[in-house]
């Protein structure tokens, strides 16, 4: 028990380096775990299965046409 009151003082005594190393944990955390995006051009990729999506739909697999030449 005394372990634990001794490393509560020292949070409370060390609030700075505590918080900033939370903060840097939880940024590190949010940056890696954001999920990537990709943009689709008609000209290469057309949708193949859509869902609905209110009065829209939204597609849920594409299928890739190959390479276009101009």
């Amino acid at each position: 028990m005394k372990t634990l009151n001794n490393f509560g003082a020292w949070v409370l005594s060390n609030g700075v380096y505590v918080g900033a190393i939370f903060g840097t944990l939880i940024g590190g955390l949010i940056a890696f775990n954001n999920p990537k995006s990709v943009s689709l051009d008609a000209k290469h990729w057309e949708c193949v299965m859509a869902v609905p999506d209110g009065i829209e739909s939204r597609c849920t697999e594409y299928h890739y046409r190959g390479y276009v030449p101009k």
